[in-house]
C-alpha cells in the first residue's frame, strides 16, 4: 500500500521537480560510489614540507599488483586522484582475454594493419576458441602461466586440434596477450610464455591424409569436364575453363578486368575480397586494387589453347568492365563454384572446389618438368617448396606407376 503511494506521489510530481529529484538520487549514488572506492585505500595520507598532499595507492598482489604514488595541491584533488585510481584497476581486473582479443583486432582493422578478409578469418577463430570459453574469460591483469598452459591444453583436447589448427589459436592468444602488455593491462609475457610451452605432438589429432584423386581432378575427369563446359558454352563455365589453363585464383578470375588480357598474357593486379563489416555485420563482397599477395601481381603466360577460350569469353561478354559480367553485374567467385560443382554432378564425378582446378595446374606443370622458377611465377608463390608442399601431386593412374616403378626396379 505504501509502496503504491509512493509511486503515486512520484507521478503526481511536476516534471522539473522529477528531474530534480532524479539529479539528487544519482548525485547520493556517485557519492556512495566514491566512499567505497575510498575505502579500498588503505596507504597513508601525508602533507610534505612544501604544503602537497601525498600517498601510495597500490591493488591487487602478485602478477596483478598496481602501484602508484599520487602527488596533489590539496586534500579534494588527491581523494580524486584515488578515486579514480581504484575504478581504473577494478574496470582492469575485470578485463579478459576474449575482451582483449577483440579490441586488438579491432584496432588493427581500424588502422589497417589487417584488410577485412583476414580481420573474418580471425574473428571465425576467435569465435570458435575464446568467445565464452573458460580460455576467454581468464583475467588478463592476474594471468598465470599455470591457468593458461592448463586452459590451452584443455582447448587443444576438447576441440581435437590439430597442430596446424594450433596455430590459430596461438596466433590469436599472443597478439592478444601482447596488446594487453602494451597497453598496462598485465604484466604477463606472452613471447617469454610460448618459448617455454612444450606441447608434445601425441597432443594433437592427426590430419587426414590427402590423396590426389581428392585434390586434383585427373585426365579422365579434365577431359570429361572440359567437353561438358564447352557444350554448354555458359559464361560461368568458360571462366572454369581458363581457370584450367592459367591457374588463376577463383578471386582473381572473379576480378579480372578485361584490360588485362593481352598480348597472350594476363595481368593480374587485383582480387575478390569477401568478409564481414564488423560495423553492421553485413557480408561485403568487393574487388581489391591489389593481388592476394605481393607475389601474387603478376603476368601469367597463356598456353596457345587459351586463345579460343578467350575469344568466346568476349562473344559472351563484349563490352563489361570485367572480363566475367552478365545481367547480374560482375559473376563473384562464389558462383564460380557453384557451377564448378554443378558440372561434376552432370559428368558423374565427385564435387570438388576451384581450388582443386589450381592444385591441378600446378601438379600438370611440374609433372611435365616445367622450371620451377616459371611455375612459382605463375602461381603466384614465392617459393617452390609451398608449391611441391602444398599443390603438387602425382596424378598418372595406378597402371602407370606401376609401370614406372617397374621399369626403374632392375633385378
Amino acid at each position: 500500500m505504501e509502496k503504491t503511494s509512493l509511486k503515486m506521489i512520484l507521478h503526481a510530481l511536476p516534471q522539473d521537480d522529477m528531474m530534480e529529484l532524479e539529479q539528487m538520487i544519482d548525485k547520493e549514488k556517485m557519492k556512495r560510489s566514491d566512499q567505497r572506492y575510498l575505502s579500498y585505500h588503505l596507504g597513508k595520507i601525508s602533507i610534505t614540507k612544501d604544503g602537497r598532499w601525498t600517498t601510495n595507492c597500490h591493488t591487487g598482489h602478485g602478477a596483478g599488483r598496481k602501484q602508484k604514488k599520487i602527488t596533489c595541491r590539496n586534500r579534494e584533488e588527491l581523494e580524486r586522484r584515488i578515486i579514480s585510481f581504484y575504478k581504473e584497476a577494478e574496470m582492469q581486473e575485470s578485463v579478459t582475454i576474449s575482451q582483449v582479443c577483440t579490441e586488438w583486432l579491432n584496432e588493427k582493422l581500424t588502422y589497417k594493419e589487417i584488410g577485412g578478409p583476414t580481420y573474418t578469418r580471425y574473428m571465425t577463430d576467435y569465435n570458435r576458441f575464446l568467445n565464452g570459453t573458460p580460455l576467454g574469460k581468464l583475467p588478463v591483469i592476474s594471468l598465470t602461466s599455470q591457468a593458461l598452459r592448463q586452459s590451452i591444453k584443455d582447448q587443444i583436447i576438447e576441440h581435437s586440434l590439430s597442430r596446424k589448427a594450433y596455430k590459430q589459436l596461438h596466433i590469436l592468444l599472443r597478439g592478444s596477450l601482447r596488446y594487453a602488455r602494451e597497453n598496462g593491462y598485465t604484466e604477463f609475457a606472452a613471447g617469454a610464455f610460448f618459448a617455454d610451452l612444450v606441447l608434445p605432438d601425441r597432443m594433437f589429432s592427426r590430419p587426414q591424409r590427402r590423396v590426389a584423386e581428392k585434390e586434383t581432378f585427373s585426365d579422365d575427369e579434365v577431359r570429361l569436364l572440359m567437353d561438358y563446359l564447352w557444350k554448354e558454352q555458359d559464361l560461368r563455365g568458360l571462366g572454369l575453363i581458363l581457370m584450367f589453363q592459367t591457374g588463376m585464383r577463383v578471386g582473381e578470375l572473379a576480378a579480372l578486368r578485361r584490360d588485362n588480357v593481352h598480348d597472350g598474357k594476363i595481368l593480374i593486379t587485383g582480387t575478390e575480397e569477401v568478409y564481414t563489416d564488423p560495423a553492421t555485420g553485413r557480408k561485403i563482397c568487393e574487388v581489391a586494387d591489389h593481388a592476394k599477395t605481393e607475389a601474387g601481381e603478376r603476368t601469367i603466360i597463356l598456353p596457345a589453347q587459351a586463345e579460343r577460350t578467350l575469344k568466346a569469353i568476349r562473344v559472351k561478354n563484349p563490352f563489361g568492365e570485367f572480363l566475367f559480367m552478365d545481367k547480374l553485374g560482375r559473376i563473384r567467385g562464389k558462383r564460380f563454384n557453384t557451377w564448378l560443382k554443378r558440372a561434376c554432378r552432370k559428368v558423374g564425378i565427385p564435387e570438388r572446389s576451384t581450388h582443386k582446378i589450381r592444385k591441378t595446374y600446378a601438379s600438370m606443370l611440374l609433372g611435365s618438368g616445367v622450371d620451377e622458377k616459371l611455375v612459382t611465377s605463375q602461381m603466384g608463390h614465392t617459393d617452390i617448396s609451398l608449391t611441391k608442399g602444398i599443390y603438387y601431386y602425382n596424378r598418372d593412374s595406378e597402371e602407370i606407376k606401376k609401370q614406372a616403378i617397374t621399369s626403374a626396379i632392375s633385378f
